[in-house]
């Protein structure tokens, strides 16, 4: 990994599940060491709906930078998490380059353990500019079916191919991009990383974990708080916007690279797609006494989705983190 890390220098890393407090937390300590946020939320990171994904306001960083955020096109497709760990590692690279102490708050677990542990998938990566992350791709594979798909995968790595099924056009795409983008077969990277894990260690040598944790119930009730306080920042007006800026264009884009059942980008995130029936509806309908029930219906599936995926971030954290299989065990 030539990314001008230096390995040995200290980073702090903030996880917990959504609401628990994890920004205020970074700005803190980011005010008292000299540090830099960087950003490990999938969702923050598209342009747009700043208070349905709960992006950290001017005032609430109290002039802490944040990096990573509002960063990709909302109609971005194809984004992985080895082009988060690209662009990550070259973040935190230049924040130590200025004296500071990088902050890694998360948000997005996944993104989180692709930085502290040395994943093989995610190295060497070709970098990637533009709107576009499956632009390594040669012509004509965006728009095959998944059965072509799974020809194709079968003459560069039928050890992959036997694993998926042709309905999985993403995990089809992401092989056929690694073999594209670096030459090697996807699935002798999945055993080299098994093999490494036996021994896998942290990246960072001076590396601080803290997990925020709350009582369920507690948690449950702050989400609801928040909920009401995104209602009384304008939430409704802006998933309008958004959705009546960008959604034909998301649609045409999507229907472009053949029949993809993957959600793209900023349209998948936690807090957009829960109001789709209500966004669907014409102009005049949603404020009509009908447009309000559905927007109603809409908050109540956000508020247990949230809880939902809340319970899942804890449940990966313990699982993926905390007892990671044959690594060092975090204290």
């Amino acid at each position: 990994m030539r990314c001008g890390v230096d390995w040995k220098k200290p980073i702090v890393v903030i996880l917990g599940a959504t609401g628990t407090g994890k920004t205020e937390l970074a700005v803190e300590l980011c005010l008292h060491a000299g540090g830099e946020i960087v950003s490990a939320d999938a969702m923050q990171m598209y342009a747009g709906l700043a208070i349905a994904t709960n992006k950290s306001t001017v005032e609430e960083r109290r002039n802490v930078n944040e990096h990573l955020v509002s960063n990709l096109h909302p109609l971005t497709f194809g984004y992985t998490v080895q082009h988060f760990r690209q662009q990550a590692l070259q973040t935190i690279a230049a924040v130590q380059s200025r004296g500071r102490l990088p902050v890694l708050v998360g948000g997005t677990n996944y993104y989180i353990e692709s930085l502290i542990w040395n994943t093989l998938l995610c190295d060497d990566q070709p970098s990637h500019t533009g709107h576009s992350y499956y632009q390594d791709l040669p012509a004509g594979l965006l728009t095959m079916d998944g059965e072509r798909l799974l020809d194709e995968l079968r003459k560069v790595d039928p050890d992959m191919a036997c694993r998926l099924h042709p309905n999985n056009r993403r995990r089809l795409l992401r092989s056929l991009q690694v073999w594209h983008g670096t030459g090697r077969r996807q699935s002798e990277l999945v055993e080299q990383q098994r093999l490494c894990d036996v021994e896998q260690k942290l990246l960072f040598q001076n590396c601080l974990i803290l997990w925020l944790r709350i009582d369920r119930q507690l948690l449950h009730k702050r989400l609801q708080a928040r909920l009401e306080r995104m209602l009384e920042r304008g939430l409704k007006d802006e998933l309008i916007e958004f959705y009546d800026t960008f959604y034909e264009q998301y649609v045409a884009k999507r229907n472009s690279i053949a029949n993809d059942n993957q959600a793209k980008g900023a349209f998948q995130c936690l807090g957009f797609k829960e109001f789709l029936p209500f966004l669907r509806l014409q102009p005049e309908a949603r404020h009509s006494t009908h447009g309000l029930e559905i927007f109603q219906r809409c908050l109540e599936q956000l508020h247990m989705a949230t809880c939902k995926y809340a319970k899942k971030q804890v449940k990966w954290i313990e699982n993926r983190i905390v007892r990671r299989p044959g690594s060092v065990a975090l204290p």
